[in-house]
Order: C-alpha cells, then structure tokens, then sequence
C-alpha cells in the first residue's frame, strides 16, 4: 500500500526532512458547471418578407430621416428623386379610422432631404405607387 496523498513532509532546501510532517486535508471540489445561457430573444420575423415595397421603405426611412407612420402616409407625388427631397407632410393616425392622418410629430410639414444613394429606390417606389393607384 502506498503512502497517504493526503501527507506530506516538508523537505528544507537540502531534502533534509523537516521536524515535523505537514498535514493536508484535499476536498474535492464540486464541478464547475456553467450556467444556463440565457433566454434568447425570440427571432425577430422579417415583416418584409416576400414585400419587397416594404423593404424599400424602410430603406426609404434610411435615407431620409422619417418615421414609420410618416412613411405609410407619404403619396408618389412627396418623392422628388431630381431635387433629392421628399415632402412630408402628414402621418398616420393611430386614434381615428384608416386610412386617416394628422400633421407630422412637430406638428409642421417639412422637406427631408434623400440621400442621393437613396434616388433609385425612391425611382421605384414612385413607378410602383402610380401602376398600383392604375
């Protein structure tokens, strides 16, 4: 049988054994077990899905700086892809029937400026609201 893991001598530098032995008690440590990872966020859908008109106007939004029901109350004829500007003058209104609006967030209608990256989509935005409107 060998010696005990739990004892050991303490040496001087010269392996001389020590007057007196050195008792070490080992307890086992419990596991370390990593915490549950966090709740995920549900996946967020892609509410542009299959809508590509949708995608373009959020991109819309990106290039010019409106709001979401800003842009769901824009007309083809707010979008001036030649001056690379876009007339926002009303929003939707959440309080009343559809398809009714109100004056922007500021109260006041207002020229945004387009991003001339902006101008194509703006382009097809337009062409698509005048074949929708027939």
């Amino acid at each position: 049988m060998g010696a005990d893991p739990r004892i050991c001598t303490v040496r001087d530098v010269n392996g001389v054994a020590a007057s007196s032995t050195l008792w070490i008690t080992v307890t086992a440590a419990p596991p370390v077990v990593a915490p549950p990872p966090a709740a995920l966020p549900p996946a967020v859908p892609d509410v542009a899905a299959g809508r590509p008109e949708r995608r373009r106007l959020v991109l819309l939004a990106f290039h010019c700086g409106a709001r979401i029901m800003e842009l769901a109350a824009l007309r083809a004829d707010d979008l001036d892809p030649d001056q690379l500007t876009v007339a926002i003058g009303a929003q939707l209104d959440r309080d009343r029937p559809w398809p009714a609006t109100r004056l922007p967030k500021n109260h006041k209608p207002r020229v945004a400026d387009l991003w001339a990256v902006g101008e194509d989509n703006a382009r097809s935005l337009i062409i698509d609201a005048r074949r929708w409107r027939g």
